[in-house]
């Protein structure tokens, strides 16, 4: 199976991902969302219903990131489909595991993400999120 044209870079925008959530920089999350993107749509695999406003999203974001004591992520099984010229569906496997304040131990769980993806404008290789939501969690 061929490698799409714009792996590395969705592969990138991946590892921006997993850092930021790594060192519980969980702000920083919007630089990876399109700039023009005033309405997102973000659905964490713990919230009942997804999350459309910024304010909600930054919210989610900070009560989360006083929660977390330690926290890592891989994801994997990437799969790219090209919506239009600037537009991109990702799927990806995605393991998680945090050391979470009120927790006597470590949770974690895999699950299945997707993601819509626009090119960012000025920028040939780069990708903002529009999207993103976590599919079928089977915690560990």
């Amino acid at each position: 199976m061929s490698q799409h044209p714009e792996q590395a870079a969705v592969e990138a925008l991946l590892a921006e991902l997993k850092s930021r959530w790594d060192s519980n920089d969980l702000r920083r999350l919007r630089e990876l969302w399109h700039p023009d993107d005033d309405a997102p749509l973000y659905q964490p695999e713990e919230v009942e219903a997804p999350l459309t406003s910024w304010e909600a999203v930054f919210d989610y974001w900070e009560k989360t990131t006083e929660s977390i004591i330690s926290f890592e992520m891989r994801t994997w099984d990437l799969h790219i489909k090209e919506l239009s010229p600037d537009r991109l569906n990702v799927w990806s496997r995605m393991y998680w595991r945090g050391e979470i304040h009120g927790y006597d131990k470590p949770i974690g769980g895999e699950n299945r993400v997707s993601a819509t993806l626009q090119r960012t404008p000025g920028d040939q290789g780069r990708h903002g999120l529009h999207g993103s939501g976590y599919h079928a969690a089977q915690c560990k």
